[in-house]
């Protein structure tokens, strides 16, 4: 598939990493913050530093690339309408904790509430935020942690894991 990537943090750099070691063709990384832009630049990746993903210029940047889906992963931005229906598959986000706090900040208000049970979800995107069908989930064990850099060691591992059988699940 080809596939425009738009994220930023570690989790970012592995759902990245992933797409490209499953063979597909990343013609555009819209990186979110410059972990990401590294990432994308040290792997000679086309990348570009819109001042918003919605933005016109973007739009028609993805638009004459006809990609068939794109993949955020901790991209700050919520999308447009215009920018959900330019892929042909639409788009997937990956998220933590994705089944019980949908939303900013879900690991802090994971932890907050006490939760035992971490997750790492994918969702097909709609102008819901964190609102579309989720294509997959994974959960993990998540007692005795108490900072989110204790959750987020025990999810890195999953984001790879999501996002591969969240792409067979987005492909008709």
């Amino acid at each position: 598939m080809t596939i425009v990537f738009y994220g930023a943090r570690q989790a970012g750099c592995i759902a990245l990493l992933t797409l490209l070691a499953k063979g597909h063709a990343v013609p555009l990384v819209i990186p979110a913050d410059e972990l990401v832009a590294g990432l994308a630049e040290r792997l000679g990746l086309p990348a570009a530093r819109p001042v918003s993903i919605n933005a016109p210029d973007s739009l028609e940047r993805l638009r004459a690339l006809r990609p068939d889906l794109l993949v955020c992963c901790h991209g700050p931005e919520i999308f447009r309408p215009l920018l959900l229906a330019l892929p042909r598959l639409g788009c997937v986000n990956l998220h933590p904790c994705l089944s019980g706090y949908p939303g900013a900040r879900a690991v802090e208000r994971f932890l907050a509430a006490g939760g035992t049970r971490a997750s790492v979800g994918a969702h097909r995107m709609t102008e819901v935020v964190d609102g579309g069908p989720v294509l997959a989930e994974q959960f993990v064990d998540a007692r005795g942690c108490r900072t989110p850099v204790e959750i987020y060691n025990r999810l890195y591992p999953l984001y790879s894991t999501v996002l591969v059988d969240a792409l067979a699940a987005a492909q008709p």
